[in-house]
């Protein structure tokens, strides 16, 4: 092998002396010595010059026993192995002597340690991560980022302060925001404070002389507000020994051949809010207001710049109230200018980010000003932004990468689609620069695409649970034209169809924002539309206050319109929320006035949907014949709409009602077909609710196998389609077979489930009927006590949503356990109550089987000609009902609880005047 294919690495252990030599009497003599120990090769002796000239201690760090990694200095200027050396030769006694390096103090340049609060464990992440890198041998390098204002800065320096005892030869601090910024500038700030007084003059020198006075030292550097990695990679030291922190607002994807733990700092949660806020105002005068105090956490975001600012100028004002100071805050006028405090300014800071943007960039994000209404805050996706420019998608996702990048848009949902979010500070500044930056008429050409954006999806969600999975063409606008231009994106429209629920859930905060801007604006027309297609939903979500406040400002739009269409659809999502709510009367009314609004509209698809609507409604508060009466109503407007779907669903609210007349094999028939009509359709949703009926027209029939096969396939469809509501009314079901199939774990178990699930979704009416069944499972297993507090618990909540029928359900339920418990005078009082309000209603099998068991309480109490009466009144009702195994098992019940002869007669009686029902 020849000299010049000798390796840098193998030569290096040849040229110790004349590396000596470099260090004592300059690189001249070096270099020639060097050209004679067989470094012929351009490549190789290029390399080695490199490093002579970074002079001893830099160079030994590439020597066997090393840290094996080159000189930072090398690549950050393109001195490659192939590159000829730009330095020129240091004369004299190397470069300790050149630079004029002195013995001194370790030098110190931190800022005072800031006091942090809340930030225990971003310490925890940052020792983490310099732990990490000694165990690798590495330079630890940890960089912090965040938006403005974060708390990035205190943080590195508090963090610098607590390890400096572990680094005896100094904590330098270096702000690249300032005149430092330009490279060689720092260099010579760092130079000097490491004792050289006579930094050298150009770039690569000071990085040669920088490496080498770090080479054997333990130093903490704090690079802070880097600007990019080309401003820092020369200000890496090559040794392991040292630490290196960096803060910056857009975090470092990579740093070329260094090792980097990158760690986001974000705004501080609610309490810790407090703390800092409490810490620099005052204890006492946060301590006086805590609900002010709260305002003002709220207002400032849990941004630590604003809540320093804030406290600030509380403790220099303590003679204004708490309140005060909350109430200039939250007027969005004059957020901003509240937040500064000497140097300290909240829109300085982001400005800072918002000066680093491309024009178009800029505009993107200024145009996201227009989603500031109110206190509404909301997520968006990347179509949100796509309507407000009249771009496509994939623009408006490539814009807002870059406004994510820097710190201006944040990243609120990752998966399984990405959603944005505003920090409510820089949406305020977003405002502001939107005002200053955009003419009005833009300004309203962007609003009007967002409207138009957001009506044209929520038809097309509407469409998708409407007709679950089977997305419509061209979704309905009643007339309406809707823009070409307007979100033309089928990928968009295909996702927002294959989940409408989901799409509601999330957008639903900026679509009321948008109704409510419509409403405020005049615009009739579109403020009902949209809300309308939000309120066929409505049901579906829990009952709260801005969900009402949508559709009554799309009520009054429609109003304003006179559109009976609109009026129609609006009262039927307010009946949805009110039953929701378990509010009987003001359910029917709205069915009332849906009804009559969509017959003057002639529109007999939504007629169809308010009786199917009404049949619902009378069924579950127990209007039984009205309910069946209403269904059938339902399924002939859904013919004359041709609405095979609608048909279908009135086919499964028909049989819903069967099951609850105990009328079972008419209600297989009908959820039958409509279960046949809803996989022909694709719909799951639908399929999977009808099964659910399935398997409670089995209960009814005492088919117990086919009824837990048909919810356990409901309850697994349900979890697929990720519908808590719908999963929930499985498991109510799966626990209400169980129940009368004996199996009573299985149904404690299924129950349990059902009653935590609802309670979540704060559905009274359904945590009542649960409630119900577990007196039912108590009675039992003739645990009396625990039947009696079961059923009082349903009663409570019964008479909140005040519904006669379910009060007598928890009636019944008390009657029984009493009579099961010998309490035989209190059990027949109660129970004659119930048996009249079931009658008065025409809810047969329920009188039927209430005047049952009250036939046994009479018994018990010695009332036999009552029991008589009752029991045969009871076996009448069930054969009239052509419920006759239900009258066999009734006289079977009363045969085991008579006794004496007495009660023998009274059972021959019985079955002598019902020969015929029996038989």
């Amino acid at each position: 092998m020849t000299h010049g294919s000798r390796s840098p690495r193998r030569l290096l252990r040849r040229l110790i002396a004349p590396i000596t030599v470099s260090v004592a009497t300059g690189a001249a003599a070096a270099v020639q010595l060097i050209a004679g120990a067989g470094a012929s090769s351009p490549n190789v002796l290029g390399v080695l010059c490199v490093a002579v000239l970074s002079a001893g201690a830099a160079v030994l760090q590439v020597l066997p026993g090393g840290s094996g990694r080159r000189p930072w200095a090398w690549e950050a200027h393109g001195l490659t192995d192939g590159a000829a050396s730009p330095l020129p030769p240091v004369v004299g006694g190397g470069v300790n002597a050149a630079v004029g390096a002195q013995e001194m103090p370790a030098p110190n340049t931190l800022p005072p340690s800031p006091r942090l609060v809340g930030r225990e464990k971003a310490l925890r992440a940052i020792s983490a991560a310099v732990d990490e890198a000694r165990n690798d041998n590495r330079l630890p390098v940890v960089t912090l980022h965040g938006q403005g204002g974060v708390g990035k800065s205190a943080l590195a320096i508090r963090y610098a302060h607590d390890v400096q005892d572990d680094y005896p030869d100094g904590v330098l601090y270096v702000d690249l925001r300032t005149a430092l910024k330009d490279t060689e500038a720092a260099l010579a700030f760092l130079l000097r404070n490491l004792g050289a007084t006579r930094p050298p003059a150009g770039l690569a020198e000071r990085i040669a002389a920088y490496l080498t006075l770090l080479a054997r030292r333990r130093v903490v550097i704090v690079l802070d507000h880097a600007k990019d990695e080309r401003q820092i990679r020369p200000l890496l030291p090559s040794s392991p020994r040292c630490l290196v922190i960096v803060t910056r607002r857009e975090e470092f994807t990579a740093i070329r051949d260094a090792s980097v733990s990158s760690l986001a700092v974000d705004v501080m949660d609610r309490e810790d809010s407090l703390e800092l806020l409490a810490d620099v105002a005052g204890h006492e005068l946060i301590a006086a207001d805590p609900q002010s105090a709260y305002k003002i956490v709220e207002g400032c975001g849990g941004l630590p710049l604003a809540l320093r600012i804030m406290g600030r100028l509380v403790r220099a004002r303590s003679y204004r109230p708490l309140s005060w100071h909350a109430a200039r805050l939250h007027d969005e006028r004059q957020r901003l200018k509240v937040l500064k405090s000497g140097s300290d300014d909240v829109a300085a800071s982001i400005e800072l980010s918002y000066a680093e943007l491309g024009e178009r960039s800029a505009r993107a994000f200024c145009l996201l000003g227009l989603l500031v209404h109110g206190h509404v805050q909301f997520t968006f996706r990347s179509w949100t932004l796509a309507a407000l420019l009249g771009t496509s998608v994939e623009d408006a996702e490539s814009l807002l990468d870059e406004l994510v990048e820097k710190q201006l848009v944040g990243v609120a949902v990752e998966l399984p689609y990405v959603r944005y979010e505003l920090h409510d500070l820089v949406r305020a500044f977003a405002e502001q620069r939107l005002l200053a930056t955009v003419d009005q008429e833009s300004r309203d050409a962007a609003w009007e695409r967002l409207v138009w954006g957001y009506l044209r999806l929520a038809a097309v969600a509407r469409a998708a649970i409407d007709h679950h999975g089977a997305l419509t063409p061209q979704p309905e606008y009643g007339g309406l034209a809707v823009p070409d231009h307007v979100l033309a994106d089928v990928v968009l429209a295909e996702q927002v169809g294959r989940d409408g629920v989901r799409w509601f859930t999330w957008e639903y905060p900026g679509l009321s924002a948008v109704v409510k801007q419509q409403h405020d604006a005049r615009q009739w027309e579109t403020c009902w539309r949209i809300a309308g297609a939000a309120a066929r939903v409505a049901g579906l979500f829990s009952s709260t206050e801005s969900w009402w406040t949508t559709i009554e400002y799309g009520i009054a739009a429609a109003t304003r319109a006179d559109s009976h269409l609109g009026l129609g659809q609006l009262e039927l999502g307010a009946a949805e929320l009110h039953r929701a709510a378990g509010e009987m009367a003001p359910t029917a009314d709205c069915l009332d006035r849906s009804v009559e609004s969509f017959e003057q509209a002639g529109d007999n698809y939504g007629k169809a949907a308010a009786l199917r609507s009404r049949a619902d409604t009378l069924r579950v508060f127990g209007w039984f014949p009205l309910a069946e009466q209403t269904a059938k109503e339902a399924l002939e407007a859904a013919r004359a709409a041709q609405d095979a779907i609608g048909e279908a669903r009135a086919q499964r609210h028909l049989g819903f009602v069967y099951i609850s007349m105990h009328r079972g094999a008419e209600a297989i028939r009908c959820l039958n077909e409509a279960r046949v009509s809803f996989h022909q359709q694709g719909d799951r949703l639908l399929e999977g609710r009808t099964l659910i009926g399935l398997a409670a027209a089995a209960r009814v029939e005492r088919q117990f196998a086919d009824a837990i096969a048909y919810a356990d396939r409901a309850e697994v469809l349900f979890r697929d389609l990720r519908s808590p509501i719908d999963e929930s009314a499985a498991l109510h079901e799966l626990g209400h077979v169980y129940l009368d199939a004996g199996q009573h774990d299985d149904a404690e178990r299924c129950l349990q489930e059902a009653l935590h699930s609802y309670r979540g979704l704060e559905l009274k009416l359904q945590v009542g009927r649960v409630q119900r069944l577990l007196s039912w499972l108590r009675v039992a297993e003739r645990r009396y006590a625990e039947a009696v507090s079961e059923a009082n618990n349903a009663l409570a909540v019964f008479e909140q949503v005040d519904s006669d029928y379910w009060k007598a359900q928890a009636q019944w339920c008390l009657g029984a356990a009493e009579l099961a418990d010998g309490q035989a005078a209190s059990a027949r009082a109660r129970l004659t109550d119930v048996e009249a309000v079931f009658h008065r209603m025409e809810a047969d099998w329920d009188r039927a089987s209430c005047l049952a068991q009250l036939a046994r309480a009479q018994l018990a109490e010695g009332s036999a000609d009552d029991a008589g009466r009752s029991l045969v009144t009871a076996v009448t009702v069930f054969g009239d009902l052509g419920a006759r195994r239900d009258a066999a098992e009734a006289l079977r019940s009363f045969s085991r609880a008579a006794r004496g002869r007495r009660g023998r007669r009274i059972v021959q009686q019985v079955r002598a005047e019902a020969r015929s029902v029996l038989e």
